[in-house]
Formats: C-alpha cells, structure tokens, sequence
C-alpha cells in the first residue's frame, strides 16, 4: 500500500508539488496523534528492549523522518512557501522502511 502511495507521490511533477501543501498539511494533521504515540511510546521502547541494529536504524530513521516532516509543516502554516512532498515522501518510505523490518523480525 505504501509503495503504492509513492509511486503515485513520485508521479507528481515538481512544479506542481507545492501546489498540495495544504492537502499536505491537513494529512499531517490527521496522522499527528498517531506519529506522537510512535515517537513518545513504541520507538523509546525499541531503543530499550530490542537488540537488532536493524530494528533500532528503522525506528530511529523513522522518528528522523517525522521530525523533518513536522518542521516542513511548520515552516509551511508560518511563511506558506509550499511543501515538498519529499518530506512526505521521506517518511513513508521510512515507515514502510520500519514495517518491513517488523515483518522480516518476526513473521
């Protein structure tokens, strides 16, 4: 699904990604609580308990990911320039990138 969600991201042309930031920022808006409850909960929890340098890489990219995601859109409600979707584009491939590792762990 993800992949799939960037593919059609990746087809959008760059002079006509900025014209979605709002979109943009509505989906940030609608996905914050869960993003505070990965980053505050399970990725502390990952750090403590897991012992795979793979698991840890992915969590840690993953709450990278978000931070650059939030700023973008914090940057784009204080001085509206428009929002590179490659900030959302970075952070689904590094949920996906965190999901993946999940499956491959313990599938």
């Amino acid at each position: 699904m993800i992949t799939r969600i960037l593919a059609d991201l990746d087809k959008i042309p760059p002079s006509k990604q900025r014209e979605n930031s709002k979109l943009t920022v509505e989906f940030f808006d609608d996905i914050r609580w869960d993003l505070d409850r990965v980053s505050d909960i399970l990725i502390p929890r990952i750090l403590q308990f897991s012992d795979d340098q793979k698991v840890i890489d992915a969590a840690i990219g993953l709450d990278y990911a978000r931070d650059q995601f939030e700023n973008a859109v914090i940057v784009e409600r204080r001085i509206s320039i428009g929002i590179d979707l490659f900030d959302l584009c970075f952070l689904l491939r590094e949920i996906h990138e965190l999901l993946q590792t999940f499956v491959e762990k313990w599938d």
